[in-house]
């Protein structure tokens, strides 16, 4: 029966409740992302820097050789030299590669990391609940009495808080009103004696 009780009233209170009203934005993610976009922009540099060189290279030596062909020795070097610039191009290639890969999981472990923050205590939750409930009950027991002078609703009210949330501040604060309507009732009956 007392769950009935409490479980209408959570009910009730989770529908005037509403949602939360600001939402923080993930500024660490912000600039964890702003900071590798940095890094690769510094990776990335060198690797074009690199290309336009080989390319001017390539462009002056064909240039200056003209019509002649090349020697066997200058061939073989050139071939060198392209191999060792397609080597630190595919070097830098994979660490560009390696960088967005580890971007791409800083991102996904930021995007949980969010999402995990979202989640809250349920035990928590239903004890903010359980204190929301049991004020909102005391409040309107404070109305019957206060307002419309209907001191056994009040009483009513303030032992259904007591009974059902024992615990919560709320109770201590019901258990106060009720010693005091006691002790006016008991001052009124002395007064009339």
């Amino acid at each position: 029966m007392n769950n009935d009780r409490l479980e209408q009233l959570l009910q009730a209170a989770d529908k005037s409740a509403g949602g939360a009203l600001y939402k923080p934005d993930n500024l660490a993610g912000s600039v964890r992302r702003r900071y590798q976009r940095r890094r690769i922009k510094m990776i990335v540099s060198p690797v074009v820097i690199i290309l336009l060189l080989a390319g001017l290279c390539i462009f002056t030596i064909m240039k200056n050789t003209g019509p002649k062909p090349l020697t066997a020795e200058q061939t073989a070097s050139l071939n060198v030299q392209i191999q060792d610039l397609n080597k630190r191009v595919d070097a830098t290639l994979n660490l560009v590669r390696d960088v967005l890969e580890r971007q791409r999981s800083l991102e996904r472990i930021a995007k949980l990391d969010a999402q995990l923050a979202e989640f809250r205590d349920p035990i928590e939750k239903l004890n903010e609940d359980i204190n929301k409930t049991a004020f909102i009950l005391v409040s309107s027991a404070d109305k019957m009495h206060d307002e419309l002078n209907d001191t056994d609703s009040a009483v009513k009210a303030y032992n259904q808080v007591i009974e059902l949330f024992p615990q919560t501040p709320s109770a201590e604060s019901a258990r106060q009103k009720l010693l005091k309507i006691q002790n006016v009732t008991v001052n009124k009956n002395n007064m009339s004696i």
